[in-house]
């Protein structure tokens, strides 16, 4: 049993938890990305293919495309967190309607829970359930699915003209994107996905070595004219501006890296690279081509 969730009003969950499942499957694939040798490494990596066989075998609903709260929770019944986290992770099977679990398919922000009895009469939308479905999209590459989410749950937060503006990202809204009660916070940290999943998608900055000796450069190319952002490592500062001219089909890629660092770059399809996808840092701007084909 899993007595409580990040929700504690909808009761205590009963039977083995998707969410600790999720979470033990990716703390091993994290361990196999640090682990000292080869072997050690194989030996995590195959205790998260054991996991994630048990994972859909104990908890995936095929009929309705969704990976149930619990083994004891109704079949059909969604919890967006955790679809979405299992989404990011790419461990499910795939279905046509994969999407529409983690994203919603009404004009009003997505409920945290659908179909699990007590819990959808909270009519809760929350930004930490809706920031897993925001990296689920990003990670299946649905970028205008993915931007659309992010304005309806995080717009509202952000319109300064809102009376309930704050500065701010909030705890809980209901999902006509008002606070959900009269004491729930409006300074909330784990509401603040996009300041991650933003630069780590749209820009694709990640260290693919400790250190950010070798650094990691796959934008999604989302159907945005121009994303630009700066960061600053221990190895100094990364700065990358993606420019796509959407009539011509081609796109630019301005990199700055630290010296002594090395960058590899891919994109999705159709996109291609014009040149090599390795690039040396030397704290000078370089300029890579690509287009569509």
């Amino acid at each position: 049993m899993n007595p409580v969730t990040w929700f504690p009003m909808g009761g205590p969950v009963f039977g083995p938890s998707a969410n600790i499942n999720l979470a033990y499957f990716d703390a091993l694939n994290a361990m196999a990305s640090m682990a000292p040798n080869e072997s050690t490494k194989l030996g995590y990596l195959q205790s998260a293919l054991d996991l994630q066989a048990s994972i859909v075998r104990n908890l995936w609903d095929e009929t309705n495309g969704v990976l149930r709260f619990s083994s004891t929770s109704p079949t059909g019944g969604i919890c967006q967190s955790t679809n979405g986290y299992a989404s990011s992770l790419g461990i499910l099977p795939r279905h046509p309607g994969s999407t529409e679990v983690i994203r919603g398919s009404t004009k009003l922000l997505p409920a945290a829970f659908e179909g699990l009895d007590d819990w959808d009469k909270f009519g809760v939308s929350s930004p930490y359930a809706s920031g897993f479905a925001l990296e689920g999209l990003l990670a299946k590459n649905e970028p205008a699915k993915a931007l659309d989410l992010l304005h309806q749950v995080w717009g509202a937060m952000a319109d300064e003209s809102n009376p309930n503006y704050s500065g701010a990202h909030w705890e809980a809204m209901n999902r006509h994107g008002k606070p959900f009660n009269h004491d729930v916070s409006l300074v909330h940290g784990w509401s603040t996905w996009p300041v991650f999943l933003l630069p780590s998608y749209l820009a694709g900055l990640h260290p693919l070595e400790p250190g950010w000796k070798t650094i990691g450069i796959s934008p999604i190319l989302a159907d945005l004219d121009e994303v630009a952002y700066e960061l600053e490592t221990v190895r100094g500062q990364i700065k990358i501006e993606v420019l796509i001219d959407k009539s011509r089909e081609e796109g630019t890629l301005r990199l700055s890296l630290p010296g002594g660092t090395k960058g590899v770059v891919s994109l999705p399809k159709p996109w291609t690279l014009l040149g090599c996808r390795q690039i040396r840092g030397d704290a000078e701007e370089m300029v890579v081509k690509f287009v569509k084909k």
